[in-house]
């Protein structure tokens, strides 16, 4: 029978490898493409390891902090949850933005809203008397 790989023994073949993404990985396990003590889908065998974590992890690669990744998506416009589930299967996504940001980023999570809308700009508007708004519509009907 074959020895698997140890975690640590996977988690160095894919770094020396420079593999950056669980997909990445998955198409090389399809090609046949990792040694045969490489397991098929490290998270499921290392799940109960305390050593694993996340793909990104694995791959000894960090994500964006939670501000910095928030701000680069609010750039997109993206609209919804369903937006952003498409723009993650796109292969434009950087690899240091989450596939699930709600996850990874849990302790700072406001919604999906939060995540992808820019917030309005907030201009300082003085709230007007009867008298000002009736010559504001004076103003604007003459």
């Amino acid at each position: 029978m074959l020895k698997r790989f140890s975690y640590q023994e996977a988690k160095t073949w894919a770094i020396e490898n420079k593999i950056k993404s669980k997909s990445e990985f998955q198409a090389l396990v399809k090609r046949g493409e990792t040694p045969p003590e490489m397991p098929p889908n490290p998270s499921s065998v290392y799940k109960n390891s305390k050593e694993w974590t996340s793909w990104n992890k694995f791959f000894d690669f960090d994500f964006l902090p939670f501000e910095d990744a928030r701000e680069h998506v609010r750039s997109l416009n993206l609209i919804g949850k369903k937006s952003w589930i498409a723009y993650t299967r796109d292969d434009s996504r950087p690899l240091r933005i989450p596939e699930e940001p709600d996850k990874i980023y849990a302790k700072d999570w406001n919604g999906w809203f939060d995540f992808l809308t820019p917030p309005k700009s907030k201009k300082k508007t003085k709230k007007k008397t009867g008298v000002e708004s009736i010559q504001h519509l004076y103003y604007i009907l003459r």
